[in-house]
Parts: structure tokens; C-alpha cells; sequence
């Protein structure tokens, strides 16, 4: 998980999921999944995901 950590604009939240992906690239996720998993609000995990969209590391 470190190596994801270090890359630009990501949070510890985007790296564990981008390792979770390294582990298992069939794996996918829902916002409320990443809400329950780390406390967080909606709007939050819709952030974190839409981010990474953006960046590319997941598709929708």
C-alpha cells in the first residue's frame, strides 16, 4: 500500500482501495460500501471514488 500512498493527490482511503485493486482486479465498489468501511459521509466516499475515475485507476 505504500507505493499508492506516494502517489499524487491520493488519500490514504484512494490507496488502500487502489491496493484492494491490485489484489483482486475484478473487484469493485459502491459508495455506500466505502462509507461503511471507513465511516465516512456519502458525499466523501462519492469524492474519493469519483476521483480516482478521474485519475483513471477505475472505471464507473
Amino acid at each position: 500500500m505504500s507505493k499508492f500512498i506516494q502517489l499524487p493527490n491520493i488519500n490514504e482511503r484512494q490507496a488502500q482501495i487502489l491496493y484492494w485493486i491490485k489484489k483482486d482486479k475484478n473487484r469493485f465498489f459502491t459508495v455506500k460500501e466505502i462509507e461503511t468501511i471507513y465511516s465516512i459521509t456519502n458525499q466523501t466516499a462519492r469524492t474519493d471514488l469519483e476521483e480516482l475515475v478521474q485519475l483513471q485507476f477505475l472505471k464507473k
